[in-house]
């Protein structure tokens, strides 16, 4: 499989670049590619044109800058070596590698589906998802109609749904699912990661 880490988004919550955001000794972004360079064959990082260049070699720029996440899966999918990928962003640095790859077999066996999408608490994860390539011209159709949610994906596309009594075997702590839009909640993740949490283990 392929990975694209969504990396350009303004963080208006958070009122900094997430990407850049020190946890211990390296940044966000290097966190979550490190955790999905152990089981995709290439991981790319998107990127709005006017955001601060990173030291990495896989990154690709919004079509449409500012236009929300599904701009930023439209240009990944055009670009990935494989032809499922599973799609993130970048505030995801407790990823569990062993819940990819659930969520990479769930969808690799399924003719029928064209994304695979967790659920957590009641809600659905878009943004933690894995997506056949063949979405890609699904989604250029819904920017061109104005429609920018990656909900407006899900609406229009067969979706399997990964039950948590399917995913809790592999992160049951649920520390996939540990986003970062407040300083708080980046204090709970940088404490996590002191613990041990950051480990590629499950």
């Amino acid at each position: 499989m392929s990975a694209l880490v969504l990396a350009g988004g303004y963080s208006r919550r958070m009122g900094q670049d997430k990407a850049l955001l020190q946890l211990l000794h390296k940044p966000a972004w290097q966190w979550v590619v490190e955790q999905l360079d152990a089981v995709a064959s290439d991981v790319w990082l998107v990127r709005r044109p006017d955001q601060q260049p990173l030291a990495y070699e896989r990154i690709l720029f919004d079509l449409h800058p500012g236009e929300g996440p599904l701009a930023g899966m439209e240009i990944g999918l055009s670009r990935i070596d494989s032809q499922i990928a599973f799609v993130t962003g970048v505030d995801t640095p407790l990823l569990r590698t062993a819940f990819v790859q659930l969520l990479y077999r769930e969808l690799e066996t399924e003719s029928a589906y064209m994304a695979v999408i967790p659920e957590y608490q009641g809600r659905l994860y878009p943004l933690l998802g894995m997506y056949k390539q063949s979405v890609q011209p699904i989604i250029a159709q819904l920017l061109e109609a104005g429609k920018r949610r990656v909900l407006d994906l899900i609406e229009n596309v067969p979706v399997k749904i990964c039950k948590p009594e399917q995913w809790q075997v592999y992160d049951p702590l649920a520390q996939s699912f540990l986003m970062m839009n407040t300083q708080e909640q980046v204090k709970v993740i940088v404490h996590l990661m002191k613990e041990g949490g950051a480990s590629c283990e499950a």
